[in-house]
């Protein structure tokens, strides 16, 4: 008995982490600080994809998704075998959905316009 509850459980954890956190569609795209930058190569961009985040050279997938009302927190780890830690990023999207502010407990610390509404 105890070895079909414990192999149920390891068999429904292995489900459960099979598939990879899905990013609502809204905060997917590319970010940027101001509208000029989404077509300097250099810009600081923050690419936020289905399941991965790239900013500042850092590529990382994402581990966590937690959904609130338009706010969501991203946990991902580097891509190199050889960084420890992980970097957490809370956004919330603006009232107009045109922007994405970056959170570090309750002070916004950066605010982001999406490329293709500010190109338009």
């Amino acid at each position: 008995m105890k070895r079909a509850v414990l192999l149920s459980l390891l068999l429904a954890t292995s489900a459960a982490g099979a598939s990879d956190p899905m990013v609502p569609l809204e905060f997917r795209g590319t970010w940027v600080l101001s509208a000029a930058d989404c077509s300097r190569k250099e810009a600081a961009k923050l690419i936020i994809g289905e399941a991965s985040v790239e900013s500042a050279g850092i590529y990382g997938f994402v581990n966590a998704v937690s959904a609130a009302p338009k706010s969501i927190e991203v946990i991902f780890k580097p891509q190199d075998a050889h960084a420890t830690g992980r970097n957490v990023y809370t956004f919330r999207i603006s009232p107009d959905g045109e922007r994405l502010l970056q959170i570090r407990g309750s002070n916004v610390v950066a605010t982001r316009l999406k490329c293709d509404v500010a190109k338009a």
